[in-house]
């Protein structure tokens, strides 16, 4: 006989399949970078991501990248992301995941975001700096986007700060069991669509969590 937790598995993978996900489950981003990155570097991403860790030097890139991340970009991978040389496993990459279309960020070495955005240099110096800027706005013009590690996040992502949304809101068409258990408050509001599988129940009755439907579109 199949148990209760086989038959949670196989709904919610059927589920999947045909376009229903929970919360749990949130966008993949691929972590470029020559080593290990630090404990923390991943904890920020892991707010909003699943990160997957990939050194171009070892490993290969999956056949399917929505968007990646590259940590620490030094000049070399900036001018030659900009001009198009693919010498090195980093600039190979870059331009594989170009040509792939994927959404690509740049997280700058702390050298060289202080030497392109520091406009207080000498005057020869300035002149060097005005170079690099323009490969900086030509990788611009490509579409990759420069930012700091918090402040990547999925496009119309559900993952909010907790000040800016209503915490017992649950916007996602598929309620589980795992949303149950690590949910934080002593109700849960769902929308009409949502699906709730019969294990969330169990959950939500152990934990006393109430699971209530909105009401109208303009309330609860």
């Amino acid at each position: 006989m199949i148990d209760r937790t086989t038959i949670e598995k196989i709904v919610v993978d059927i589920l999947k399949e045909q376009g229903f996900t929970s919360r749990g489950a949130k966008p993949t981003l691929l972590v470029i970078c020559s080593k290990e990155p630090e404990a923390k570097t991943l904890a920020t991403l892991q707010d909003y991501w699943e990160p997957i860790v990939i050194n171009p030097n070892t490993d290969d890139l999956p056949s399917k990248v929505e968007e990646a991340v590259f940590l620490n970009v030094d000049q070399d991978l900036l001018v030659k992301s900009a001009i198009g040389i693919t010498d090195t496993n980093m600039s190979f990459t870059f331009s594989e995941l170009m040509m792939k279309g994927s959404r690509i960020y740049f997280e700058l070495d702390t050298l060289l975001d202080r030497f392109i955005n520091d406009s207080n240099v000498g005057t020869v110096t300035s002149y060097y700096r005005e170079q690099l800027k323009q490969y900086y706005e030509k990788v611009v013009k490509y579409g990759v986007s420069f930012t700091k590690l918090e402040e990547i996040k999925p496009m119309n992502s559900p993952y909010h700060s907790p000040a800016h949304e209503d915490m017992r809101r649950y916007s996602e068409k598929l309620l589980t069991q795992s949303i149950i258990e690590s949910w934080d408050n002593e109700e849960i509001i769902i929308s009409n669509d949502t699906i709730v599988t019969p294990m969330a129940r169990d959950a939500a009755r152990e934990r006393s969590i109430l699971i209530r439907k909105q009401e109208s579109q303009g309330g609860e």
